[in-house]
């Protein structure tokens, strides 16, 4: 378990522009409560996936690539409890 001084998600061996952005967002996760960490964590470790389309972004746009990252991700998430919710009703 990192200590809350750490950094709350791990950047290491990852791709340069997205470990770098991500390594921006320290301060403020540091300034997170404890709990608001352990989710800002689960997810960032979602957005890997996007890595490359943050590395192949222009120069200057890390921050935005970084941030529509994060909205893809939650995003996918959505669409798979929209598409559960469905099932569910149909077979009820």
């Amino acid at each position: 378990m990192k200590k809350d001084s750490e950094s709350p998600y791990p950047v290491e061996g990852k791709t340069a522009k997205l470990a770098d952005e991500i390594e921006s967002w320290r301060s403020f996760a540091e300034a997170l409560r404890s709990e608001d960490r352990q989710l800002l964590r689960r997810m960032l470790e979602k957005i890997w996936t996007c890595s490359d389309a943050v590395e192949n972004c222009k120069e200057g746009y890390e921050t935005e690539a970084f941030l529509l990252s994060l909205l893809i991700s939650q995003q996918k998430t959505i669409d798979l409890l929209e598409k559960k919710k469905r099932e569910l009703l149909r077979d009820a």
